[in-house]
């Protein structure tokens, strides 16, 4: 059971869960190497997200994600691809206070757990549990790529794949420590501190626009949420990059750059065009409409 506790209160006087904006995304596009595809379709009933499909080629649905809230407070996600699972989200009051993820039997596999600097989210605990079933990489990052921004997801599955150990079937739990900082209703830096590996990673929002980002005040959505997460006003337009070890010796650094067209005040399509320290500069686009 969902229950709500205490009182407090979020960035912008709004509560947790509770996503209602002006503009409603109804369908995300993505191109790369000049094939652009549908990629998520999102269904609205009044000014409730309801549902959320993810498609492969040809438009084929492969997934889909399923909204339930006690009132207009998101409390439960049901994700199905090749099989159910679920995620529950609990409140202290009308702050978010967790989130977890569940099979479709019951276990645990992923806990998020919010700490907050007075009306801002300071930081994130993430737990990926050494369960027999191990957590569907593919559904976390697909509902959690607006709440956690897509770039820092791919950088956990990175550390992982460096790590054998992780990837051992008795692997132990396995804690991510996510720390914030803003500079107004920005985000300024997001750090990553790997329990697995004690190795730090750094992501530096350098520069945004003056615009809305349309996540702004999001739940844990289904979406290609790429930079753009519930936590920062505008969109970014430069964001830095740097892994260190223990030791704080740097292992890799990258810029990762996005440029914009606009509908008003409103994004409708996003390039992004990432420098790594080694290799080529490559990019991608996302588009999205809106009902």
């Amino acid at each position: 059971m969902v229950v709500a506790l205490g009182a407090t209160v979020f960035v912008n006087c709004k509560k947790d869960g509770v996503y209602n904006p002006k503009k409603k995304i109804s369908k995300i596009y993505v191109a790369h190497l000049g094939v652009k595809k549908l990629d998520y379709g999102w269904t609205w009933e009044d000014n409730l997200l309801k549902k959320v499909e993810r498609f492969g080629m040809d438009t084929v649905v492969t997934s889909k994600a399923y909204y339930f809230y006690d009132k207009k407070q998101l409390v439960r996600i049901e994700y199905t691809n090749d099989d159910l699972r679920y995620v529950e989200i609990t409140y202290n009051g009308s702050s978010y206070d967790r989130v977890d993820f569940y099979t479709k039997k019951g276990a645990k596999t992923s806990s998020y757990v919010f700490s907050y600097d007075k009306k801002k989210v300071s930081k994130i605990e993430h737990t990926k549990y050494a369960t027999p079933i191990p957590a569907s990489k593919s559904m976390e990052n697909e509902l959690l790529s607006v709440f956690i921004p897509k770039i820092i997801l791919e950088e956990m599955d990175r550390q992982i794949e460096q790590n054998p150990l992780l990837k051992s079937a008795d692997n132990k739990d396995v804690v991510y420590v996510h720390t914030m900082k803003y500079k107004g209703d920005n985000l300024d830096e997001w750090e990553i501190l790997s329990s697995s590996n004690s190795r730090t990673s750094i992501f530096k929002y350098e520069s945004y626009d003056d615009k809305i980002n349309p996540m702004y005040g999001s739940n844990p959505i289904m979406a290609d949420g790429e930079a753009s997460s519930v936590f920062h006003k505008n969109n970014p337009t430069k964001i830095t990059y740097e892994s260190m070890d223990s030791n704080k010796v740097s292992l890799a650094t990258s810029a990762i750059t996005y440029s914009y067209l606009y509908d008003k005040k409103y994004p409708t399509e996003i390039i992004k065009t990432s420098t790594p320290s080694v290799g080529n500069p490559f990019s991608d686009t996302t588009y999205y409409e809106y009902k």
